[in-house]
């Protein structure tokens, strides 16, 4: 069994990584910023082709950047409830880290062990991924079209 004491530097992890979550929204913000620069990339490269095909292509990247703006739009709208979500998980994790201090001796038992673990780690990596998951959602018809886009 381990001590209150022993998950100190655990919980000191747990609330940087919810502050961090919660300021940078970095999941969301990976894929969007990809998608964005591969679409003013395409319009940069077709931006001087003149021909019937580029000038169709050149419409459907426009069409494309509109949609693109309307998922991010949606998107933030989505991440809302994931920024509380940490940043109470960050204020759970310094509620502990208190505790931790003020208590370092007190022997936890293993479901408390598990569930300082869970709230130093494991929640944030479930954040994490559903962020993920949800940008990889809004944004993968566009993906897939600029991709055809670029194939044709």
């Amino acid at each position: 069994m381990a001590t209150m004491g022993e998950f100190n530097s655990l919980l000191q992890l747990g609330v940087g990584i919810g502050i961090g979550l919660s300021v940078f929204r970095a999941p969301m913000d990976i894929k969007a910023t990809y998608l964005e620069n591969a679409l003013a990339d395409e319009a940069s490269v077709l931006s001087g082709v003149n021909t019937p095909q580029g000038l169709t292509k050149r419409g459907e990247i426009s069409t494309l950047r509109l949609r693109f703006n309307d998922a991010r739009v949606l998107m933030e709208k989505w991440q809302k409830p994931f920024l509380y979500a940490t940043l109470l998980g960050a204020a759970a994790n310094c509620f502990a880290l208190i505790l931790a201090s003020l208590c370092a001796n007190y022997v936890l038992r293993e479901r408390e062990e598990l569930l300082l673990i869970f709230l130093s780690v494991f929640y944030y990596v479930v954040i994490w991924i559903t962020l993920a998951l949800i940008a990889h959602w809004h944004f993968a018809s566009i993906q897939k079209r600029l991709r055809e886009i670029r194939a044709s």
